[in-house]
């Protein structure tokens, strides 16, 4: 793969898990709040079969967002 190229994946599976969590100290840095704060967390992965092809983890201020979804069949 060279870089600037486009690759398609066909997933086969995605999982989202979100929660609670309090701020600790280098989250707290990073989204200027203080040590304890609440945050939600999101972790999304991919899987294509038995393979891995992407792990993803943020943080968002608790104060400051809102986490909606919509899910659909799939086509």
């Amino acid at each position: 793969m060279k870089l600037g190229q486009t690759v398609t994946h066909k997933l086969r599976m995605t999982q989202f898990k979100g929660n609670a969590t309090a701020a600790d100290p280098l989250t707290a840095r990073c989204l200027e709040i203080s040590i304890g704060m609440p945050c939600l967390l999101v972790e999304r992965r991919t899987w294509r079969g038995d393979e891995t092809l992407t792990i993803a983890k943020q943080v968002f201020r608790g104060d400051s967002f809102d986490l909606t979804a919509r899910f659909g069949p799939s086509s």
